[in-house]
């Protein structure tokens, strides 16, 4: 039983965040690996303040790749545009709430709420 509901678990990770999964095992190197590495770690977002170093240092060819990955450098935040989407930004939710293990789960995003 255990094999299988942690088959099953890796399997939606893998199908809700593919976008993350993709992210993390791309070639980039420098800057923009560490950009994504902390992206990954933070579940595909981060505040741009945390991340000028890297921006900073990231070349043209870094960011072109960057955004070939779907990664969005905002005004306030730096994003994976994928994962912003209803269920992915629900289970992102449920694993953040899961890891800092506070309260009672969150509630899921409203349909179409600033979504697509």
């Amino acid at each position: 039983m255990h094999s299988r509901l942690s088959c099953f678990l890796e399997a939606h990770l893998n199908a809700t965040l593919a976008p993350l999964y993709k992210a993390r095992e791309s070639k980039l190197e420098g800057a923009a690996r560490g950009l994504l590495w902390q992206m990954a770690e933070a579940l595909g977002m981060l505040p741009r303040r945390l991340l000028l170093d890297q921006i900073h240092a990231l070349s043209r060819a870094d960011r072109r790749a960057l955004a070939g990955l779907g990664v969005r450098l905002g005004v306030e935040s730096v994003f994976l545009a994928n994962l912003m989407k209803p269920r992915a930004m629900a289970l992102r939710g449920l694993l953040w709430w899961l890891h800092a293990t506070v309260g009672g789960a969150p509630p899921p995003p409203a349909n179409g709420a600033g979504c697509r």
